[in-house]
């Protein structure tokens, strides 16, 4: 993994050779306390859909060196990001980091959560696949403007936002995309009281429309709506 202050990612990975990585609803719970305390205090997470054998989270990266973002990231804090995110995020001409604070904090998160699970169920070895991907949104969206696109769009971010939240149902899990608890789906359809997404942040990076948000939710994606979020 790799990481740009200030660039959106779509993180995934999924159980080793496909194998479950959550075996009760307690599982996705303690996930998503890690994902809260190892990933929230150095990006904004601005979907997430736990799955039975893979998870996606997509974070916008703050600078580790401001505080900025953290104060805007609040949930409740009324505070956005700057505006044309991707005509801003584009240009800032950062170097990806393997280093980042953020690349130990995943891997961290996913050992730590394996030995739960390894004590749990009593198994040994790996649980998740060898290597996290994170795919810069910010960078496919960048390269898709040289094609002609429209400078203050992010149509990778909106179709990645709405692709995570579309999982349960294309795997026949749920018939409604706010009935499958683990999504970040219902935090922005329902009056959650503790949420680890800002929706209004969102609405300010993704530019999505939330008046027609559970509408939108819906549209079918194609494959080249979802090229560049892999």
């Amino acid at each position: 993994m790799n990481f740009i202050d200030g660039h959106i990612y779509h993180i995934y990975n999924r159980g080793n050779n496909r194998q479950l990585i959550f075996f009760k609803d307690e599982n996705y719970r303690y996930f998503l306390r890690k994902v809260k305390g190892s990933i929230l205090p150095l990006a904004d997470i601005l979907a997430f859909c736990l799955m039975p054998n893979h998870f996606h989270i997509m974070v916008m990266v703050r600078s580790h060196s401001s505080d900025h973002f953290a104060r805007a990231s609040a949930p409740g804090s009324g505070q956005t990001s700057p505006g044309h995110f991707f005509q801003a995020g584009a240009s800032r001409g950062g170097q990806a980091n393997s280093s980042h604070p953020l690349v130990g904090k995943i891997a961290h998160m996913l050992s730590s959560y394996t030995r739960a699970i390894n004590i749990q169920e009593n198994r040994t070895g790996s649980l998740f696949t060898k290597k996290t991907k994170a795919k810069n949104i910010t960078e496919a969206e960048s390269s898709r403007r040289v094609k002609g696109f429209h400078p203050g769009q992010s149509v990778y971010a909106l179709n990645c936002f709405h692709y995570i939240h579309q999982n349960p149902i294309k795997a026949g899990l749920v018939k409604k995309m706010e009935d499958w608890e683990f999504s970040s789906f219902r935090e922005f359809s329902k009056d959650i009281p503790e949420r680890i997404v800002n929706p209004q942040l969102v609405q300010e990076i993704i530019g999505f429309d939330i008046e027609g948000f559970r509408e939108q939710s819906f549209d079918i994606l194609n494959e080249e709506d979802v090229e560049g979020i892999w």
